[in-house]
């Protein structure tokens, strides 16, 4: 890896930001079920501003009660208008994304900052959103960076990796790609996947830290952890190739699987070789040709080229695989 997937990856987990962000926000308070929405309607009619907001989050979400935009804006409303915080954001981000109301992000502003400065960091990320990007606002990275700054400050893991982009690129702040790393240990160590994702790939890249293959592999062993194929894969080629960690061909293939279930081509490839090969001395080649079949068919010229190759060696499977790809191309 390098210093271009570092910033890809950098990317990826902002662009990952924005629906978490600007929809509902998660709750901490344990989620509402259907046989309590009688006494939360009651109390929401009653006034109580924390219930009008959880009406307005079990309308909006559609779970324990029929999905309706429209009640969920209505009830966000009333509780914003009560000085719930959490409702301003909830409120904003239907205003934004136009869920039960005409999109209107200079609106959704309005209930971001007002809810931003209630401290409530959700809308505060929101904010730095819509001011990177303009919209609804005057386009300003410097704001943006100083409402992330705000949120990172008060401990949200969501902003301090944002915040990490933006000093690893220079928007809004002088680059730093040391202050870049500072926030990400601190979202890491929080938990949060994708800053124990970026964090590894600073130790493996030795971007603004010193180059540690060891500390690259704790991070993407605990980033892992968290489901995301893309790192799973990066965590199964440590293995693999013995970065980090003393190789083992077994570790990597099991963890090759784990994403290539979820439907990652570049794993089903790996994973596919691995089997062709023999991971303990003893090769599969039904399950290689299961795996390389389905990356090949996504369009991974790897996964063809491997299953040519077990072909030439006059591997049943693969020249039936490649038969069957022949006729899908023929068809389409």
């Amino acid at each position: 890896m390098n210093k271009t997937l570092l910033a890809a990856a950098l990317t990826l987990a902002a662009i990952l930001l924005l629906p978490l962000s600007v929809t509902a926000a998660e709750k901490a308070s344990p989620p509402v079920k259907a046989a309590d929405v009688d006494a939360l309607k009651k109390a929401a009619e009653e006034g109580d501003a924390e219930s009008q907001r959880k009406l307005g989050d079990c309308y909006f979400e559609g779970k324990v009660i029929d999905l309706d935009y429209g009640e969920a804006v209505k009830w966000y409303k009333k509780a914003a208008e009560s000085g719930d915080a959490e409702a301003m954001n909830s409120l904003g981000g239907c205003h934004f994304l136009g869920n039960g109301v005409k999109a209107d992000p200079a609106e959704a502003r309005k209930w971001y900052e007002k809810a931003a400065e209630k401290g409530n960091e959700h809308a505060m990320i929101n904010l730095a959103l819509i001011c990177e990007k303009g919209i609804g606002t005057p386009k300003s990275p410097e704001k943006a960076a100083e409402w992330l700054k705000k949120a990172a400050e008060k401990g949200n893991p969501q902003a301090q990796q944002k915040l990490a982009l933006f000093y690893e690129r220079g928007i809004g702040v002088e680059q730093n790609s040391e202050e870049a790393v500072k926030w990400l240990k601190k979202a890491a160590e929080s938990d949060y996947g994708p800053a124990q994702f970026d964090l590894a790939v600073c130790y493996h890249e030795g971007n603004g830290i010193e180059q540690n293959y060891g500390e690259a592999f704790k991070w993407y062993k605990k980033a892992a952890e968290h489901g995301n194929p893309a790192v799973q894969h990066a965590l199964a080629n440590c293995y693999y190739e013995g970065i980090g960690v003393e190789q083992n061909r077994a570790e990597a293939a099991k963890w090759f699987r784990k994403a290539a279930q979820q439907g990652f081509v570049p794993s089903q490839t790996f994973l596919g070789i691995c089997c062709a090969v023999g991971i303990d001395g003893k090769p599969d080649y039904e399950e290689a040709v299961k795996w390389l079949f389905k990356a090949a068919a996504a369009g991974d010229e790897n996964a063809f080229q491997a299953l040519q190759v077990m072909a030439e060696k006059k591997c049943a499977p693969a020249v039936e695989a490649l038969k069957k790809l022949e006729n899908r191309l023929e068809k389409s």
